[in-house]
Protein backbone atom coordinates (compact mmCIF):
# COMPACT_ATOMS: atom_id res chain seq x y z
CA UNK A 1 0.00 0.00 0.00
CA UNK A 2 1.40 3.62 -0.90
CA UNK A 3 1.27 6.47 1.43
CA UNK A 4 0.11 9.54 0.93
CA UNK A 5 3.85 11.11 0.92
CA UNK A 6 4.77 8.76 -1.86
CA UNK A 7 1.51 9.20 -3.45
CA UNK A 8 2.33 12.97 -3.58
CA UNK A 9 5.88 12.26 -5.11
CA UNK A 10 4.63 9.82 -7.77
CA UNK A 11 2.02 12.77 -9.18
CA UNK A 12 5.09 15.12 -8.68
CA UNK A 13 7.06 13.27 -11.15
CA UNK A 14 4.30 12.70 -13.56
CA UNK A 15 3.78 16.36 -13.77
CA UNK A 16 0.41 16.68 -11.55
CA UNK A 17 1.35 19.60 -9.59
CA UNK A 18 -1.89 19.62 -7.73
CA UNK A 19 -2.28 21.30 -4.01
CA UNK A 20 -2.95 18.57 -1.57
CA UNK A 21 -4.54 18.10 1.81
CA UNK A 22 -2.60 15.63 3.76
CA UNK A 23 -5.48 13.72 6.68
CA UNK A 24 -3.64 11.56 8.82
CA UNK A 25 -4.54 9.95 12.26
CA UNK A 26 -0.82 9.80 13.38
CA UNK A 27 1.19 12.76 12.06
CA UNK A 28 4.21 14.02 13.49
CA UNK A 29 6.55 17.39 12.40
CA UNK A 30 8.84 15.33 10.35
CA UNK A 31 5.69 13.98 8.40
CA UNK A 32 4.27 17.46 8.00
CA UNK A 33 7.30 19.50 7.13
CA UNK A 34 8.21 16.92 4.59
CA UNK A 35 4.71 17.06 2.90
CA UNK A 36 4.60 20.96 2.97
CA UNK A 37 8.09 21.05 1.54
CA UNK A 38 6.73 19.13 -1.54
CA UNK A 39 4.12 20.86 -2.31
CA UNK A 40 1.26 20.06 0.23
CA UNK A 41 -1.08 22.78 0.88
CA UNK A 42 -2.53 21.68 4.05
CA UNK A 43 -1.74 19.08 6.78
CA UNK A 44 -4.32 18.04 9.03
CA UNK A 45 -3.88 15.87 12.33
CA UNK A 46 -7.55 13.84 12.79
CA UNK A 47 -10.14 14.71 15.09
CA UNK A 48 -10.22 17.70 13.38
CA UNK A 49 -13.27 20.53 12.57
CA UNK A 50 -15.30 20.39 10.06
CA UNK A 51 -14.68 24.18 9.26
CA UNK A 52 -10.94 23.13 9.25
CA UNK A 53 -11.62 20.97 6.49
CA UNK A 54 -13.66 23.25 4.67
CA UNK A 55 -10.98 25.83 5.08
CA UNK A 56 -8.25 24.30 3.64
CA UNK A 57 -10.12 22.66 0.58
CA UNK A 58 -11.29 25.76 0.28
CA UNK A 59 -7.92 27.36 0.14
CA UNK A 60 -6.76 24.10 -2.09
CA UNK A 61 -9.07 25.02 -4.59
CA UNK A 62 -8.26 28.76 -4.94
CA UNK A 63 -3.99 28.23 -5.38
CA UNK A 64 -5.08 25.04 -8.00
CA UNK A 65 -7.33 28.03 -9.96
CA UNK A 66 -4.38 30.46 -9.54
CA UNK A 67 -1.96 28.02 -10.64
CA UNK A 68 -3.87 27.01 -13.67
CA UNK A 69 -4.04 30.93 -14.52
CA UNK A 70 -0.41 31.06 -14.43
CA UNK A 71 -0.24 28.02 -16.61
CA UNK A 72 -2.71 29.54 -19.19
CA UNK A 73 -1.19 32.72 -19.31
CA UNK A 74 2.62 31.09 -19.55
CA UNK A 75 1.05 29.54 -22.28
CA UNK A 76 -0.73 32.19 -24.18
CA UNK A 77 2.43 34.04 -24.10
CA UNK A 78 4.97 31.22 -25.23
CA UNK A 79 2.43 30.86 -28.22
CA UNK A 80 2.86 34.29 -29.16
CA UNK A 81 6.63 33.95 -28.90
CA UNK A 82 6.66 30.77 -31.24
CA UNK A 83 5.53 33.20 -34.06
CA UNK A 84 9.00 34.84 -34.43
CA UNK A 85 11.61 34.02 -36.15
CA UNK A 86 14.70 33.07 -33.98
CA UNK A 87 16.33 36.09 -35.45
CA UNK A 88 13.57 37.85 -34.15
CA UNK A 89 13.85 36.08 -30.72
CA UNK A 90 17.19 37.32 -30.10
CA UNK A 91 15.68 40.85 -30.83
CA UNK A 92 13.16 40.20 -28.89
CA UNK A 93 15.20 39.61 -25.76
CA UNK A 94 17.96 42.29 -25.96
CA UNK A 95 15.22 45.01 -26.55
CA UNK A 96 13.04 43.78 -23.67
CA UNK A 97 16.44 43.92 -22.26
CA UNK A 98 16.39 47.74 -22.94
CA UNK A 99 18.86 47.74 -25.47
CA UNK A 100 18.24 50.11 -28.26
CA UNK A 101 18.33 49.43 -31.61
CA UNK A 102 21.44 50.96 -32.66
CA UNK A 103 23.61 48.40 -29.45
CA UNK A 104 21.06 45.54 -30.71
CA UNK A 105 22.40 45.63 -34.00
CA UNK A 106 26.03 45.76 -32.97
CA UNK A 107 25.53 42.94 -30.80
CA UNK A 108 23.75 40.98 -33.38
CA UNK A 109 25.74 41.98 -35.80
CA UNK A 110 22.90 43.55 -38.12
CA UNK A 111 22.36 46.81 -39.22
CA UNK A 112 20.15 49.29 -37.58
CA UNK A 113 17.82 49.20 -40.20
CA UNK A 114 17.33 46.03 -40.01
CA UNK A 115 17.25 45.76 -36.06
CA UNK A 116 14.36 48.23 -36.72
CA UNK A 117 12.50 45.82 -39.41
CA UNK A 118 13.12 42.91 -36.53
CA UNK A 119 11.30 45.08 -33.93
CA UNK A 120 8.87 45.82 -35.77
CA UNK A 121 7.73 42.30 -36.83
CA UNK A 122 8.51 41.24 -33.22
CA UNK A 123 5.64 44.27 -32.13
CA UNK A 124 3.57 42.92 -34.78
CA UNK A 125 3.48 39.48 -34.37
CA UNK A 126 3.45 39.14 -30.56
CA UNK A 127 0.63 42.55 -29.76
CA UNK A 128 3.03 44.68 -27.72
CA UNK A 129 3.70 48.06 -28.23
CA UNK A 130 6.61 48.76 -25.89
CA UNK A 131 9.88 47.24 -24.88
CA UNK A 132 8.35 46.86 -21.47
CA UNK A 133 5.52 44.85 -22.46
CA UNK A 134 7.56 42.56 -24.00
CA UNK A 135 9.79 42.15 -21.55
CA UNK A 136 6.55 41.17 -19.40
CA UNK A 137 5.14 38.92 -22.10
CA UNK A 138 8.85 37.34 -21.91
CA UNK A 139 8.92 37.15 -18.52
CA UNK A 140 5.72 35.35 -18.21
CA UNK A 141 6.44 32.63 -20.78
CA UNK A 142 9.67 32.21 -18.95
CA UNK A 143 10.84 33.98 -16.10
CA UNK A 144 14.44 33.13 -16.56
CA UNK A 145 14.36 34.69 -20.31
CA UNK A 146 15.95 38.09 -19.67
CA UNK A 147 18.54 36.26 -17.26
Amino acid sequence: MMSGLELQQVLRQRGWEVPIVFITGHGDVELAVQAMKHGACDFLEKPFKDQALIDAVGRAVKLGCEARARTARCGEARALLDRLSPRELEVARLVALGLPNKLVGRELDISEKTVHVHRHHVMEKTGVGSAAELARLMLRADPAALD
